[in-house]
């Protein structure tokens, strides 16, 4: 980006901050500005809704590259999964993938489209990520349902590359307890993942400390969620 185009970036974000009452027009006039300076890729195009802190949305929505250019707040699904032996099962990013190739992740994660509810999201994913139809899970789920872990939860991640990266999301988390015959039909069909990564909860806090290949996501998911399960464990 041009100096002139990075000043005016930092100065329209410091504007949102000050404002976060935006309308859809000027969220459109926007767009319209930066889309002819950055040409994003077709696959950056999905909207997301923009969101209040509780992940309420609030009725206007933005393209992915806009809220991660302007840091506009949006919503992200992660699913924590248990095999029926109550390991963990955890996914393995494809070496191919363009965000934190090769590293450990929560079981299905997703940003949520616009329209969709968190639920929504996380079982697109999992059909997505995993191969799991959603209109199966009571094949593929104890009970053929996820639990909420907790409330929605704010976490923000700043990257100075060029253009910079603001992620502002409203994350919600799941439970679930995969069958056996659930764990037997997973598929990675979408590419993202390469392998599953099955642990115990204590092996699991030994690689949060070692923060080895752990992709964002699991380190600031998998704590909330230990501290949930051992609240609520059967």
């Amino acid at each position: 980006m041009r100096p002139a185009d990075l000043a005016e970036l930092e100065q329209t974000v410091e504007e949102i901050r000050r404002n976060e009452r935006l309308e859809q027009r000027e969220i459109t006039r926007l767009a319209s500005i930066w889309r002819a300076r950055l040409s994003p890729q077709e696959g950056e195009e999905e909207l997301f809704d923009v969101c209040d802190t509780s992940g309420v949305p609030t009725g206007i929505t933005a393209p992915r590259w806009l809220c991660h250019l302007l840091g506009l707040r949006n919503r992200a699904t992660h699913i924590i999964l248990r095999s029926h032996q109550n390991m963990l099962v955890l996914k393995v990013q494809s070496p191919h993938k363009a965000d934190w190739p090769d590293h450990i992740d929560t079981s299905v994660g997703g940003h949520v489209r616009a329209g969709q509810t968190f639920l929504d999201a996380g079982t697109t994913e999992m059909e997505q990520e995993l191969g799991l139809p959603a209109e199966n899970l009571v094949s593929w789920l104890v009970d053929g349902k996820l639990t909420p872990v907790g409330e929605p939860y704010e976490r923000t991640d700043y990257r100075p590359s060029t253009p910079p990266f603001r992620n502002r999301q409203v994350n919600r988390i799941y439970a679930g307890q995969l069958t056996p015959e659930g764990l037997a039909n997973i598929r990675f069909r979408d590419g993202e993942v390469s392998a599953l990564y099955l642990c115990t909860d204590a092996e699991a806090r030994r690689l949060l400390e070692a923060g080895t290949r752990i992709a964002p996501g699991l380190a600031h998911t998998l704590p909330r969620y230990l501290d949930w399960y051992n609240k609520h464990r059967p």
